[in-house]
């Protein structure tokens, strides 16, 4: 008990926090001219497979019709907004189609045209997603879910709620597993007469009193519960049978849990933190049980979270379960199941796809790769049009299960979509199959010649090595081109760097860019031209260097890249150490910095560039257009 005035306290501050948004959105709705507001019950019917169209106009009284919104902002030239829209319309349907998600739906806002709305709630890049709950406008949630149709009405189900099915008893927990290739359980010791798995799995219910009796039979109606000050909320009996919510929303007989709620309940903060983690997991079906017998049958003996794996019919040696056990002392944090989940959920060898195939035929996978916050990953090339490469797969395979966690298994096939990840090797196609160790937060990649084969011993070893520091970085570099220090601006890459950058004679300026002409370096591309004049500037200085260098295709030991295009001043005389640029990027500028000896000037700011994360799924305005115009 003695932790409940402080929880009371922090539930009652998020909930007035959401009552001012709910009337913020309100008043919106309703100060609406007469003629305006006319028009918006037109506007909300301006639908394009099932996903409403909302302006600025319409936006407000969406957010009363709905409990749960959620919103795509999308700018019509972005590449992946168009790659999404198949699948979004797609869940929209799927959702629109269910009566039990009624109060459920997804819509989209053009941000390049509706600009109030695309300021209000801060849309930065395409594709944002935000959710608005029970009307409020001012504190919407990011969506965390993968890009598929299946992923968005999964994540969109558990916000709705509950996130997770309570197990009573064996036959229940053994048809639970059965219907999911991969599925989660919370085993934790909660009394029933306090369980808090009636509200605190459904989205935006109130923490003041609230009883729900037990009942069996076929869901009834949403009820109204009153909340005291906080108004009313309405709540919706969903059906936990082993099958969930049939056609029509009814359970037919089956056991529909009510289960009692009070404030006191909140003291079992593991049950409240799993329930919050399984809200954004889209991709694992998620269940809880307190039950004596269900500890038993699968050897629990403390608070767990137990991942089980159905096993495949591929020939693999990955574990069918893997336990989270949960500490005594310090509970459950939500951070680390999460993380748990997200790797248990991965496949043992992800292959690269960057786009959903037609008709959600491919999965995109390069969210999960990069998302699944492995630093370590391991990546195959191969054809996958020649079967000798595709049987080294095997292998890989094989290799992959010791390492889970701890190294991500990569397949990248080079006759599709894997090719775009070939520059960033300095691999060629024709060079395969190859395998390259990377560890993306430092850019370190290490090479495994294949003269000896590709067998999993030989790559377990090869891994264990890198882990261990055994195993020397690669460092990339291309060919010196014959005319590198007859250009303006100098030519370097990884064989001819420390040559001229740490030339003491010379004061060294070099710009380490990704290509200009790549869709996602727009600020490379954008400072090309100014240091081209720079370069032209110092031509035949005796003592500046303007130098360039594509740092996607060369590297440098102890040199690092966090971003491009990254500016690097190597000053002349011995004992004087490099330095990062970080003012602002025009010929004034440069010039000033170069004239001062690598001064910076005290009145200019850091600018930003592109980090290594959005290179891969960021590309900002096409040829010509003056907004700033990021992907996501």
């Amino acid at each position: 008990m003695g932790h409940f005035p402080t929880l009371l306290l922090l539930w009652l501050s998020v909930a007035l926090v959401h009552l001012v948004g709910v009337q913020k959105g309100k008043a919106l709705a309703e100060n609406q001219p007469e003629e305006a507001r006319g028009d918006l019950s037109r506007d909300l019917e301006l639908e394009e497979e099932a996903v409403l169209t909302l302006n600025q106009h319409s936006f407000a009284q969406a957010l009363q019709e709905y409990r749960l919104l959620l919103v795509l902002f999308y700018a019509p030239w972005s590449e992946l907004c168009q790659a999404l829209a198949p699948e979004y319309a797609k869940a929209a349907a799927l959702l629109k189609e269910e009566a039990a998600a009624a109060a459920l739906r997804l819509a989209k806002v053009d941000a390049t045209e509706e600009l109030e709305l695309k300021e209000e709630f801060r849309v930065a890049g395409y594709p944002t997603f935000k959710l608005f709950w029970e009307g409020n406008r001012t504190h919407p949630t990011d969506y965390t879910g993968q890009r598929e149709a299946e992923a968005i009405v999964t994540w969109m189900r558990r916000k709705a709620g509950p996130s997770a099915l309570l197990l009573t008893g064996e036959a229940e927990a053994a048809a639970f597993l059965d219907a999911n290739a991969v599925a989660a359980i919370g085993f934790f010791h909660v009394s029933h007469s306090r369980a808090p798995v009636g509200f605190l799995g459904i989205a935006g219910a109130s923490p003041s009193r609230l009883l729900l009796g037990r009942g069996r039979g076929t869901s009834e109606a949403p009820h109204t519960a009153k909340a005291g000050p906080l108004g009313s909320f309405r709540v919706r009996a969903w059906c936990l049978a082993r099958g969930g919510l049939e056609p029509g929303g009814c359970c037919h007989g089956a056991q529909a849990h009510w289960l009692p709620f009070s404030p006191q309940d909140l003291q079992s903060e593991d049950v409240r933190l799993f329930y919050e983690v399984a809200r954004d997991v889209s991709d694992v079906a998620m269940a809880l049980t307190d039950r004596p017998e269900l500890f038993q049958k699968y050897g629990i003996l403390g608070a767990t979270v137990t991942f089980f794996r159905k096993k495949d019919n591929k020939d693999n040696d990955d574990a069918p379960r893997a336990d989270f056990p949960v500490d005594e002392d310090l509970g459950l944090k939500a951070a680390e199941l999460a993380h748990f989940l997200a790797v248990q959920s991965l496949e043992l060898v992800m292959e690269f796809t960057d786009q959903v195939g037609v008709g959600g035929s491919q999965t995109q996978n390069s969210s999960k790769i990069f998302g699944a916050k492995i630093p370590n990953h391991l990546l195959l090339f191969i054809n996958k049009t020649v079967e000798s490469q595709v049987q080294l797969l095997g292998s890989f395979q094989g290799a992959a299960s010791a390492f889970r966690g701890q190294v991500l298994f990569v397949l990248a096939d080079v006759h599709g979509e894997g090719a775009k990840l070939l520059h960033f090797f300095g691999l060629k196609s024709h060079e395969v199959p190859a395998l390259r160790f990377i560890h993306i937060e430092t850019n370190k990649k290490y090479r495994l010649g294949t003269e000896e084969g590709l067998s999993a011993p030989v790559i377990s070893t090869f891994c264990q090595a890198v882990l261990e520091g055994r195993v020397q970085p690669h460092l990339m570099s291309e060919e010196v081109p014959d005319d590198w220090d007859q250009r303006q601006v100098k030519v370097l890459v990884g064989h001819n760097f420390e040559q001229v950058a740490l030339d003491e004679t010379k004061d060294v300026f070099v710009n380490q860019l990704c290509p200009p002409d790549a869709p996602w370096c727009p600020h490379s591309k954008a400072m090309a031209p100014v240091w081209e004049e720079l370069g032209k500037k110092y031509q035949g200085h005796p003592n500046i260097v303007i130098a360039e260098m594509d740092a996607t295709a060369n590297e440098v030991a102890d040199l690092p890249i966090h971003a491009y295009p990254t500016l690097y001043y190597f000053p002349a005389q011995q004992g004087r150490k490099m330095t990062e640029y970080q003012g602002a990027r025009d010929l004034e500028s440069f010039s000033r910095f170069l004239e001062s000896g690598g001064e910076p000037s005290p009145q200019e700011e850091p600018v930003e560039a592109e980090t290594p994360k959005e290179l891969k799924e960021n590309q900002t305005r096409p040829p010509g257009a003056q907004e700033s115009r990021n992907e996501l």
